[in-house]
Formats: C-alpha cells, structure tokens, sequence
C-alpha cells in the first residue's frame, strides 16, 4: 500500500504526464486547439489533485488500490505512445482521462475526479458504493 502523498504525487504526475502527451499532439498537428485546451484541464485536475488534503477519501482509496500502481508506485496506466494511430475513445477510465477537456470543456475539477475515480473503481472489479470515492 503506498502513502497518501506516494498516491496523490503519482497520480498527479500522470496526469501532467497526460498533458505533456496532448500538447505534443498539438505541437504535431499545428492547429491542435482541442489539444491545447484537453492538455489545460489535464493539468487543472493535476494541480487539484496536488491541493487534496490527507483526510480526501478519494486519496486515502487510491492508495489503497493495488491493480492501479506497482511496486514502485508507478501508475499502471501509462500514456499512450506516439505515432500508433489507435483511436481514443471514452470507454475506459485512461481512456477518460484522456478525452478530459477534448469533445467538451471540463466542468469542476472536483466533480470530473469523483466520476472518473468511480469509473476506474468499477473496472476494477469493485462496485461504486465500495469504493466510496466521493468526498
């Protein structure tokens, strides 16, 4: 089990990490305004998960979360790779994370994590009411 902070750090990395990804496309395909503006919220939900306190029951799941980091606290759901031409779509929570701010602005930061958390709790074989996510 990792650390609240091992938790938060790591998730909000990813999530910078997916940003990086999104302005790398829009730098690629030069008038990538819905890159730029998905790359925005990534990194709005990142500096938002950085402002969670210890006691946020979403953090304090996540940590306990074993099918989503390994051993070193590396995030399982790495961004995608350039250049593989596979289409992203919604279905999933990287996936998800990944459309964030792409066909639609991002509406709370709060809000979005606390479905997107659930999301993954379900794929994850858990129920929503288990996982508890929302604060």
């Amino acid at each position: 089990m990792l650390t609240i902070q091992s938790a938060r750090t790591a998730l909000a990395e990813w999530f910078d990490d997916l940003a990086n990804w999104r302005r790398a496309k829009a730098a690629q395909h030069g008038s990538g305004k819905r890159n730029v503006e998905s790359s925005d919220s990534l990194r709005m939900v990142a500096a938002f998960i950085r402002s969670l306190p210890d006691d946020d029951k979403r953090l304090q799941r996540l940590a306990k979360c074993p099918f989503l980091f390994s051993p070193d606290g590396d995030i399982f759901m790495p961004p995608p790779e350039a250049g593989t031409g596979n289409v992203i779509d919604g279905s999933t929570a990287g996936g998800g994370a990944l459309r964030l701010g792409f066909d639609e602005p991002l509406d709370l930061p709060d809000a979005w994590l606390s479905r997107w958390m659930a999301k993954l709790a379900k794929e994850a074989g858990d129920s929503e009411r288990s996982m508890k996510f929302n604060s």
